[in-house]
């Protein structure tokens, strides 16, 4: 997550520059939206980062942890980008609903520079912020019903949190 704020960033503000005095047509309209929709949502991943480095679980929440599944990494993991999806709406289904009216418009108007500025914003956009592995969902969907309410009722687990650290500790306490 830390590299793809700097490039959305980078992408969003280079456009910006190179498209500043532009006239109000449709194609300005989308991109304008388009942009102003990507600065909020790294506004919002800057702000649950923020959350997630202050999250910190206490003795008994790691051993609930541990007791449910023994700290698989690949559960953590999942557990993790779902607090970070939460808290990352509702900027994030937004960002989505802006992705695909960009797309839309590229249909229908596929001509032009801005527009190609703003299929390839949007397709880059995309390909950072949207993740379609499910590895890690497929891992905490291998255990059990009643661990897998365990852990979605452990509070700190509910708000982003760094995995690493989690794993680190599960394996000390393991020690």
């Amino acid at each position: 997550m830390k590299l793809k704020l700097p490039i959305l960033l980078f992408g969003a503000l280079y456009l910006t520059s190179a498209h500043a005095e532009m006239p109000i047509t449709p194609e300005s309209i989308v991109f304008k939206k388009l942009e102003n929709t990507i600065s909020k949502y790294s506004d919002k991943v800057r702000s649950c980062a923020s959350l997630q480095m202050k999250n910190k679980l206490t003795e008994q929440e790691l051993a609930s942890i541990l007791d449910s599944f023994n700290g698989s990494a690949p559960t953590l993991s999942y557990l993790s980008e779902l607090a970070l999806n939460q808290c990352l709406q509702p900027e994030k289904a937004t960002l989505a609903e802006v992705i695909l009216t960009s797309y839309r418009f590229k249909e229908l108007n596929s001509s032009g520079l801005l527009a190609k500025s703003i299929s390839e914003l949007a397709e880059s956009t995309r390909k950072l912020v949207f993740n379609t592995d499910f590895s890690d969902e497929s891992d905490f969907y291998q255990l059990s019903i009643e661990k897998q309410g365990i852990l979605l009722n452990i509070n700190s687990l509910k708000s982003p949190f760094n995995e690493l650290v989690i794993y680190e500790q599960i394996m000390n306490i393991k020690e």
